[in-house]
């Protein structure tokens, strides 16, 4: 079914929380959709919980948040820098 939607769609948008990561489902469906040439843009939720939760300063908040977007390098996501 996903492969299905992902045919008539323009791009995703993948949330992942910085601290809990991507999901196992979300990585296969994310897969799916760079083999159908979907555009994802990788979006990094709960940052609070760095700090609140977890309370990091610095360089450690800074791994967390380095380490949550390697995925992207991973999964072979386009990085996108803000220019058009």
């Amino acid at each position: 079914r996903e492969r299905q939607a992902l045919r008539v769609t323009d791009g995703a948008l993948v949330v992942v929380d910085c601290i809990e990561g991507v999901c196992v489902q979300t990585e296969t469906v994310l897969r799916q959709g760079i083999a159908e040439r979907i555009k994802p843009i990788l979006w990094l939720n709960k940052l609070d919980r760095i700090f609140l939760e977890l309370q990091c300063e610095g360089e450690e908040a800074y791994q967390n948040f380095r380490n949550s977007v390697e995925l992207a390098a991973r999964l072979r996501l386009p990085r996108h820098t803000g220019d058009r």
